[in-house]
């Protein structure tokens, strides 16, 4: 498996719908990049040696053949395609694994390709991403220790080095969770859109999902140290940094008072600190299929994965709560004009889940309050303010959105003690609307 994922480059997996195709044509593609390679193939198949070459042999051989050209205008498999395709039916331990769409996924912090394959004469899908030769060892091992830890979340296909190891191949592969995807979870709530009730149970689904992730990761905090991560306080500054600078392409400076005012309502906090996947947004929130009794497959509304686990750290749980929820409530309501609900459920079956887990496990953490509930909604539309991934004209939308959401805040804020700290980030927001012309 080493050797074949070292032979697959990132953009020679090309994107579109592929059926399979007459071994000229298969030649014909292959003569353009490797004279040798199906040669080689085919050779090495006479050799029970090995099953990755047997693979390789079968992918070219046991191909369809079109009689009309119209067959022609699907894509054809590069040679990296049918490496990949070998690589995963290697890792299933399924020799008639085909892979038929690729599709790319809209860019964030990597470029990630969703691929889909028929095994068992089902559907499924894994996701290839460009690899970071500093980062990606990293990322796969958090991405084995919540896999291991019972969370619904994707693992990595294929061996890995130490964290603190180079990342060798140009690719990595993610499967897990993501075999059985369904729809994105903002297309499910579109799809909900008369239904505002049948949104809000997903919501307090997934606050179950969060109450997961962090019990059962906090109680597995000794792990992440076996393997040499280090999981960062997260903190205002870090957020800020990140979203407000690349947007205004000037220095902190003029964003330290800023910076400073949150961290002091942030450290007002209390309880205690759990393993938090500090990035929450639903893009991170993965809706799962099943197939009741080997049925028609269906999308879950009660069975939710979460993804992207990069920005891993230590945090209060309040935090990652009002993430999802802030993203929720804003795409649910673009939808559903008057989305008539709050935080509170989401809170109480966050909470319940919580208390269900820590008995079976035997931890019991402080989680704060309502004060942190009420901290957290406030930094969470400041950070939603502005977002360097955003167009323009999005961009403009909602940061008008998220300040009229921290205005509204202030009566709340003024009874908790919070007053002050409303006034002179309010003061500081204005000062750095105005500069910048985005109020």
């Amino acid at each position: 498996m080493d050797k074949l994922i070292s032979e697959i480059g990132y953009v020679g997996i090309r994107e579109g719908k592929f059926l399979d195709f007459s071994s000229e044509s298969i030649i014909e593609e292959l003569s353009i990049d490797d004279d040798n390679f199906y040669r080689d193939a085919i050779a090495q198949d006479s050799s029970e040696e090995s099953f990755s070459s047997r693979g390789i042999a079968k992918s070219y051989g046991d191909v369809l053949s079109f009689g009309d050209s119209s067959s022609r205008k699907n894509p054809s498999k590069t040679k990296d395609l049918f490496l990949l395709e070998n690589f995963l039916a290697e890792a299933y331990h399924y020799p008639d694994l085909k892979i038929t769409r690729v599709e790319a996924l809209p860019k964030t912090k990597k470029e990630v390709k969703r691929v889909y394959f028929v095994m068992n004469d089902d559907l499924y899908q894994v996701w290839v991403f460009k690899a970071d030769s500093d980062k990606t060892a990293k990322e796969l091992n958090i991405c084995d220790i919540v896999h291991r830890n019972g969370i619904p979340t994707a693992r990595p296909i294929g061996d890995f080095p130490k964290p603190d190891e180079k990342y060798p191949y140009e690719i990595a592969v993610l499967g897990g969770i993501v075999e059985h995807a369904g729809e994105s979870y903002d297309r499910l709530l579109e799809n909900l859109i008369l239904s505002p009730d049948q949104m809000y149970k997903t919501a307090k689904n997934v606050g179950k999902l969060l109450a997961g992730f962090h019990v059962k990761l906090t109680s597995a905090r000794k792990q992440f140290e076996e393997r040499g991560i280090i999981l960062e306080k997260s903190s205002p500054r870090e957020y800020l940094t990140e979203r407000m600078l690349p947007c205004f392409k000037t220095k902190e400076k003029e964003f330290d008072r800023l910076i400073d005012l949150c961290e002091q309502l942030y450290n007002k906090q209390q309880g205690d600190l759990v393993v938090s996947h500090n990035d929450t947004h639903t893009g991170n929130i993965v809706t799962v299929q099943t197939s009741p009794n080997g049925g028609q497959l269906r999308t879950s509304l009660t069975d939710f994965g979460i993804i992207d686990h990069g920005s891993i750290g230590l945090d209060y749980p309040q935090s990652d709560l009002l993430d999802f929820w802030i993203h929720h409530y804003r795409k649910a309501s673009n939808v559903c004009k008057n989305y008539p609900f709050d935080f509170s459920g989401v809170e109480e079956s966050y909470e319940n889940e919580c208390a269900i887990l820590e008995r079976q496990l035997g931890t019991n953490l402080q989680r704060g309050g309502s004060k942190n509930v009420l901290i957290q909604q406030t930094l969470w539309n400041i950070y939603e303010m502005y977002d360097p991934t955003r167009k323009i004209y999005e961009s403009k939308l909602k940061s008008a959105y998220h300040y009229n959401a921290f205005l509204k805040l202030k009566d709340s804020l003024q009874r908790n003690g919070f007053g002050e700290d409303y006034s002179n980030i309010k003061a500081e927001l204005d000062k750095i609307r105005k500069l910048f012309n985005t109020s």
